[in-house]
């Protein structure tokens, strides 16, 4: 099973912190941008993006990271279950065929046999 790796996959920006640290110009860009990724979102038939943030410093922070880690492994563990059943499904079918080819083999020689 792959390790779990938590990785960065989102640009979060404080709206406290935009509102502060940002002047117009940079405030009328950020708006801009994100209507743009909106706009595209749409065009590709996505919803727009829903997200729950969760700060490093709140005492939730960590057992969302174990939350969301052990979904993950659930679901690889799944995926791996599925991928051995397929696997032992093709070897099955794969025996299955060969036994059929030898019976069919060996029919048609008792068949010649008989008939000679």
């Amino acid at each position: 099973m792959t390790e779990f790796k938590r990785e960065i996959r989102y640009i979060v920006l404080k709206v406290s912190d935009v509102e502060k640290y940002l002047n117009k110009e940079q405030l009328i860009a950020l708006s801009a941008i994100g209507t743009d990724i909106n706009f595209r979102r749409r065009q590709e038939g996505r919803e727009l993006l829903k997200a729950a943030v969760v700060e490093s410093d709140w005492p939730e922070y960590e057992p969302v990271w174990k939350m969301i880690e052990d979904r993950v492994s659930r679901e690889q563990a799944q995926e791996n279950a599925n991928s051995m059943e397929g696997a032992i499904s093709k070897t099955a079918l794969s025996a299955k065929r060969r036994s059929l080819a030898t019976n069919e083999t060996s029919f048609v020689k008792n068949a010649e046999a008989i008939n000679d």
